[in-house]
């Protein structure tokens, strides 16, 4: 009987040695390229928590002139509606001193 320690070994080497190496580099390259992910990653998150920790939304151009106009054009109808409030309230101030004249004392 032979023990396993005389066994002759099978000579993969050839074959199995140039897929090792192969592996080992691709392994080592996704090392780095999971590393370059993960910097990017957090530097994406820092800039995210920095946007997110402005108290006033960043606003474009047109955003900005549309709201003006709304703005002005909402000044206009409260200036107006005051006009007719101070019409109205004059002719019920007008009434009441009409009632209070024919009203019996």
């Amino acid at each position: 009987m032979s023990s396993p320690s005389t066994t002759p070994p099978v000579l993969l080497t050839p074959t199995l040695l140039p897929l090792l190496t192969h592996l080992d580099i691709q392994t080592l390259a996704l090392r780095t390229t999971q590393s370059e992910l993960y910097t990017e990653i957090e530097h994406l998150s820092a800039e995210l928590q920095l946007l997110h920790a402005t108290t006033t939304p960043p606003i474009d151009p047109q955003t900005l002139a549309a709201s003006q106009n709304r703005l002005a054009l909402l000044k206009k109808r409260i200036t107006n509606m005051q006009g007719v409030l101070k019409g109205i309230s004059d002719r019920v101030g007008r009434c009441e001193n009409m009632l209070a004249g024919q009203t019996p004392r």
